[in-house]
């Protein structure tokens, strides 16, 4: 039975109620209550029906929309020294995160490898919050890079994509910055085709 027709119901009760056990009322007096009763129930029910709908909806999109800040400049290692340009080629090739980055709200830091075909960058694209996905539209909104000389945020956009295949994240799509991965777009790694996600270790 649907919450309009118990109201409604209700409302008849009470009037049948009324009726029975009359009080000092008129009986015009006691019809036109019950009257408005069945007026007015359904039209409250209805409104508050209507007003926990759009708290449910409201509350939904701040959820998908939340700023999970991907492309925030972060620290995988807090205090480490910087990167000199004499170790910056053997760094590139170092795939290295962190899982409790306080800079970035879903506390995931990464920095990936460089593909070797990847073009370089100058200067060279820094370790960035990242946030978990299912497809390429998850990812849009990061920050990327502007005209200053020492931004290292990322330059080409980001892509949903697996880019560790060892660790607590291993096999998990990321947001990736694009400036780390092949030029024609990231494959899903051996490692972890075919269920191989169930046999990631740290």
């Amino acid at each position: 039975m649907s919450l309009t027709k118990m109201a409604l119901l209700g409302a008849q009760v009470r009037c049948n109620m009324f009726a029975a056990q009359p009080d000092a009322r008129s009986p015009s007096m006691s019809e036109k209550l019950c009257a408005n009763t069945h007026k007015l129930r359904p039209t409250a029910l209805s409104l508050s029906l209507f007003g926990a709908t759009l708290v449910a909806i409201v509350a939904l999109g701040n959820t998908s929309c939340e700023n999970q800040d991907i492309g925030r400049p972060c620290e995988v290692v807090p205090g480490a020294p910087a990167v000199t340009p004499a170790d910056q080629a053997s760094y590139d090739q170092q795939a290295i995160y962190s899982t409790d980055a306080l800079e970035c709200p879903s506390r995931i830091c990464i920095k990936p490898a460089v593909d070797q075909n990847q073009t370089d960058q100058t200067p060279p694209t820094t370790a960035l919050c990242s946030a978990g996905c299912s497809q390429d539209s998850d990812c849009s909104g990061g920050e990327i890079r502007g005209g200053g000389a020492d931004d290292t945020r990322c330059k080409s956009g980001f892509a949903c994509t697996i880019p560790f295949v060892t660790g607590t994240i291993c096999c998990q799509k990321l947001c990736v910055c694009r400036d780390f991965l092949p030029p024609n777009g990231a494959t899903t790694p051996t490692a972890c085709q075919n269920g191989g996600a169930a046999t990631c270790q740290d």
